[in-house]
């Protein structure tokens, strides 16, 4: 498990489970994508568009619209997406120092994002926790899902599926290719580092 600094949302996310008294379980999958670049994945969350969410995942992915962005407490963004309808995300992306190895010593952990699941009642569906291990040639992400035991109606199964619909055989093809037709489009707004 990565070593996560002391003022970090990654360390907060594991605080918080941690802390859960058993109330949230945790899943975990990794993702392999060769050809994908550390400047396409930034290229990527500056730009997700309804355009782009759409594109990346047709049929699941219903709408994205952006609604706040601040350096300090992230984006919250509006998405509908099956398996689980309508909902804002609360979402923080955070480049780390070089110093910051995850469970492989040899590549360090380069970029983290961290999303809050919250439905039209208030209530967080899930907490995910990407981490990039970027190489060369390709990307490694690692992504923690803390879901909340008492949410039984959230299909568990439906919701991984998609996770792997998303990833699975989409973004190795689908972020190279749409990144060289639009590398043009560069919002503004959301300056990630």
């Amino acid at each position: 498990m990565a070593k996560y600094p002391e003022k970090s949302f990654l360390r907060e996310f594991q605080d918080a489970y941690d802390l859960s008294n058993g109330e949230w379980m945790e899943e975990r999958k990794e993702f392999d994508f060769p050809g994908v670049t550390g400047q396409m994945l930034r290229w990527f969350q500056r730009n997700l568009d309804d355009e782009l969410y759409r594109m990346w995942c047709p049929g699941p992915h219903k709408s994205f619209k952006r609604l706040e962005f601040d350096d300090v407490h992230g984006e919250v963004v509006e998405e509908a997406c099956a398996p689980y309808g309508p909902c804002k995300l609360i979402l923080r992306h955070q480049a780390l120092e070089d110093t910051v190895f995850g469970d492989n010593l040899m590549v360090p952990l380069n970029r983290a994002s961290y999303a809050e699941c919250i439905d039209l009642n208030g209530r967080v569906l899930f907490k995910l926790l990407h981490e990039f291990y970027l190489y060369e040639d390709r990307t490694v992400m690692k992504m923690r899902y803390h879901l909340p035991k008492q949410l039984a109606e959230l299909p568990l199964k439906a919701f991984l599926d998609h996770q792997d619909e998303e990833y699975i055989g989409t973004w190795a093809d689908f972020l190279p290719e749409v990144y060289a037709a639009k590398t043009w489009m560069v919002n503004e707004e959301c300056v990630l580092d």
